[in-house]
C-alpha cells in the first residue's frame, strides 16, 4: 500500500467513516515508510564509519599518504582518534582505579534523594538543610566520555600504562574531510 493507491480508491461520496479510513492507512503507509528511512539510515551510518575509519585510512596508509586534495577543493586527512568510555559493568573497578591511581577527581559525583508519597515534609526538611550547607541533594558517579578520552590521550602520550579494556579505550584513524 501506498500514497498513490489511497488516493486513487477515493469515491464520490467523502463519508467521514471513508475518511477516517483513509487518514488511517495513510498513517500506517508514512509509519513504514519512515521505518524503512530510519533503518536506511542506519545503514547508511555504518557503511559512513567503515569508509572513515577503515577503508580510506588503510588505503591512505597503505600507499604513504597522510593527506590529499580532492579536485573540490576539499582536503581529507588522516587523524589519530583516542576515545574511552566506561560501561556500567566496568563502572566499579574502574573507578577504583582511577580512584587508585590518583585520577578520582575525574569521577563526577552527584548525589540525588528519592522520597515516596507522604514525605513531603521529610524531603523537604533535608533539601532545606543540605541547601543551607551549599549542597545540591542528587548523586549519581560518571566520568564524562570527553573528559575521560582527554585523559586516556594525555596518559598514552607520556607512556602511561593504563587499563583499556576497564576504560572501553578505543584507538584508531578516521579520514576527515574539510
Amino acid at each position: 500500500m501506498n500514497l498513490n493507491d489511497l488516493q486513487q480508491d477515493e469515491p464520490e461520496n467523502k463519508d467521514s467513516l471513508y475518511q477516517m479510513r483513509c487518514l488511517a492507512e495513510a498513517m500506517i503507509v508514512y509509519q513504514l515508510r519512515i521505518k524503512e528511512l530510519e533503518d536506511e539510515v542506519v545503514d547508511h551510518k555504518k557503511k559512513l564509519k567503515a569508509l572513515e575509519e577503515v577503508e580510506l585510512p588503510d588505503l591512505m596508509l597503505g600507499v604513504g599518504m597522510k593527506s590529499f586534495e580532492l579536485r573540490t577543493g576539499e582536503g581529507v586527512t588522516i587523524k589519530e582518534i583516542v576515545a574511552a568510555s566506561i560501561n556500567k559493568a566496568n563502572e566499579a573497578k574502574a573507578f577504583g582505579w582511577l580512584k587508585g591511581h590518583g585520577h578520582g577527581d575525574l569521577i563526577k559525583n552527584v548525589i540525588k534523594l528519592n522520597f515516596g508519597k507522604g514525605q513531603e515534609k521529610q524531603a523537604d526538611h533535608i533539601i532545606r538543610e543540605l541547601l543551607e550547607k551549599g549542597y545540591d541533594p542528587r548523586q549519581t558517579k560518571s566520568v564524562h566520555t570527553q573528559t575521560l578520552s582527554a585523559f586516556v590521550r594525555e596518559q598514552l602520550a607520556a607512556g602511561v600504562e593504563i587499563p583499556e579494556e576497564l576504560l572501553g579505550v578505543y584507538v584508531g584513524r578516521k579520514a576527515i574531510i574539510k
